[in-house]
This record gives C-alpha cells, structure tokens and sequence, in this order.
C-alpha cells in the first residue's frame, strides 16, 4: 500500500488579471478617432441645424455683483445692476455667443474687488 500524497496542481486565481495584455488587446488609436469624429459630427451637426434655424438667438437677463472682502474674512455682495446677453440656441457656442444653456445657468456674474 502506498502511503505518499500526490500534491494537487495549483488552482488558478480567478481575479488575477493581466493588465498589460488587457490594454494591449484594446485599440485605443480607433477609440480615440472615433470619438474625435463622433464630436465633429455632433458638432456640424449643431452649426447646421443653427444655419437653418430661423430664431438662432435669444437674450438673458444676467445679473452682476460686486463681491468685496471685508475684515474678518467676510465678503460684502452688492448688487450692480444688470445685462441683455446674447445667446445661440445650441449646444455649442456659434457666431461668437455662448449657447443659451450655459447661459441660463450662469445669470450672476460676479466681480471681485
């Protein structure tokens, strides 16, 4: 009768990845064109529709203030009056205004003194 233990083989670790091969087997060249590509369509695709469009712009009331330092590191906000913006109807900025957007969620401009 044989007494003597067979060691078992080593079991594969089921999280042990190789990263190298992993990146290796991504084509990142292809990935990065096609995004660039998709952003170019995109954005032609905007500056088309805004050519087309017949109310390519829109106004917004932005407000400014003066934010002053006081002693004590407290700030003082004193409002100075307020502007029309331009804006384009769009998701990205055409013929030199902001899109409307952006605008919309930036109505306080403020000025530090």
């Amino acid at each position: 009768m044989d007494t003597s233990i067979t060691p078992k083989p080593p079991q594969s670790d089921p999280y042990d990845v190789d990263f190298d091969a992993l990146l290796a087997a991504i084509p990142v060249k292809k990935i990065v064109l096609g995004l660039a590509a998709a952003l170019v369509l995109v954005y032609a695709g905007d500056w088309i529709a805004i050519a087309l469009r017949a109310d390519k712009f829109a106004t917004v009331t932005v407000y400014r203030v003066n934010a002053m330092l006081l002693k004590g590191s407290k700030i003082d906000f004193q409002p100075d009056g307020s502007d029309d913006v331009r804006c384009v109807r769009s998701l990205f900025p055409h013929y030199g205004s902001r899109p409307c957007w952006y605008v919309r969620k930036h109505t306080t401009l403020e000025t530090d003194i």
